[in-house]
């Protein structure tokens, strides 16, 4: 496995960590790996959103226009249906 330094955490921010790396019984690095590792895959799933909010819109763009509903029902009455 790879190492990683981090270096000039705000003190606040360390002591936050390490508060809830203990309160979940967790190292502090083990810890601050999850929340990294949860990060990446939040990040992912947001791009995926966004890719296919685009593919959504355009599929919406492509689709014929839709006429009212109240026309349909006045056709509908207009042929002797009740």
């Amino acid at each position: 496995m790879a190492n990683l330094t981090i270096k000039n955490v705000p003190e606040p921010l360390h002591r936050a960590l390490k508060k809830l790396a203990e309160k979940e019984g967790r190292s502090l690095n083990a810890h601050v790996i999850q929340q990294l590792e949860l990060s990446l895959v939040e990040g992912n799933r947001r791009r995926l959103m966004r890719r296919r909010r685009v593919q959504f819109r355009a599929l919406v763009e492509s689709l014929p226009p839709m006429s009212g509903s109240a026309e349909m029902i006045r056709e509908d009455r207009d042929r002797g249906h009740r």
